[in-house]
């Protein structure tokens, strides 16, 4: 949606195309040499030709081989088993071979917007559904997904020259965090930009715990399913020692998809956190073998090992770790040094 008033122009689709009437054509002689003892009645001779056009259209929009319709039909299935990005990403591959499939791209633009796939959206609407006539529910729908999608592109664009921001070092070209932090409420206060992205927005740029959970907080109340919103919930909840709240965003963000690296190491500090060593080692096992070359993930899972006493595993990573000029500093290295537990190195404010 480069030029949303060009886009505009081109929505079609205000309800159903009027349909021709069905004509059958009877022959009475030919009827009456016919050994059939009735006729079909002319009603329901009609409703057998309006399924077999039905057929035949969905032959045409739907996916033609059966592993193909098992992509249509099973997504949601497969999300509920918390394969969400598998889900979306299958049907996009399918929605690409099958652009003319209204129902397909439908399909697809309902979950990417469901579950916060947002750019998926964004290209399924530009790509596959401008100019493509449609029911009127579906009409109704895809006008609610524009309105909602042009609110959340009108936040990244007014955001996007934001940063990066200035610190204390460097030059004065760029905005000040404050001044960062002003633009950002006053944009909070118009209503055509996603207030849930720019509360997550916020979140990054303020200091102060309490301010940064707040922040969050306001968008998860807005938009529950935005993009790393509940891991991010969960490692500020955990930093404050509020780990049942902390453990709930990293549960919630691994129902909806059981493979976010994240969301592992996120449940991984929490379990190391409270003491459940074992439990914080096998998520941390997971988000490695999953991605074994995220720095954060080696460190997690170096920690993960030390505090089970693998120490020829956590050798190894931090061999690793050395070779991708990755070295343990700060809290870290006093954790592995015994000058720190694991309960300070992962709780930063202790509830009164």
């Amino acid at each position: 949606m480069n030029d949303r008033e060009e886009q505009e122009d081109k929505r079609e689709g205000e309800g159903l195309d009027e349909l021709g009437e069905l004509v059958i054509a009877e022959d009475e002689e030919e009827l009456e040499q016919e050994p059939i003892p009735f006729r079909l009645p002319p009603k329901i001779a009609l409703f057998l030709v309006a399924v077999v056009g039905l057929t035949l259209y969905c032959s045409i929009q739907l996916p033609k081989t059966m592993k193909e319709y098992k992509v249509y039909k099973q997504a949601e299935a497969l999300i509920e088993k918390g394969e969400t990005s598998a889900a979306i990403s299958n049907l996009d591959e399918l929605s690409n071979k099958y652009p003319d499939s209204t129902d397909l791209s439908m399909k697809l633009l309902r979950l990417s917007m469901q579950e916060g796939y947002y750019s998926i959206a964004v290209s399924t609407i530009n790509d596959r559904l401008y100019g493509q006539k449609l029911f009127a529910v579906d009409h109704e729908r895809f006008t609610g997904y524009i309105e909602q999608l042009e609110r959340h592109l009108n936040a990244q664009a007014a955001v996007s020259g934001f940063f990066p921001f200035a610190d204390d070092q460097a030059n004065d070209e760029a905005p000040s965090r404050d001044e960062v932090k002003a633009q950002i409420y006053q944009l909070l206060d118009q209503s055509d930009m996603d207030q849930a992205y720019l509360y997550y927005v916020l979140s990054g740029v303020e200091e102060d715990l309490d301010t940064i959970l707040w922040a969050l907080q306001e968008s998860y109340e807005l938009d529950p399913e935005l993009a790393g919103l509940r891991v991010k919930l969960s490692v500020i909840c955990r930093r404050m020692d509020r780990l049942e709240e902390a453990s709930q965003y990293a549960e919630e963000a691994l129902r909806k998809e059981r493979r976010d690296v994240e969301a592992l190491r996120a449940m991984s500090t929490i379990k190391l956190a409270t003491g459940d060593l074992s439990e914080g080692l096998r998520y941390s096992e997971e988000a490695y073998r999953l991605n074994p070359d995220a720095e954060n993930v080696l460190s997690t899972y170096a920690v993960a090992l030390y505090a089970n006493g693998e120490y020829e595993m956590f050798r190894s990573i931090l061999d690793d770790m050395a070779n991708k000029g990755e070295s343990p500093e700060g809290n870290l290295r006093r954790y592995f040094n015994g000058d720190m537990s694991l309960q300070d190195y992962y709780i930063e404010k202790r509830m009164n």
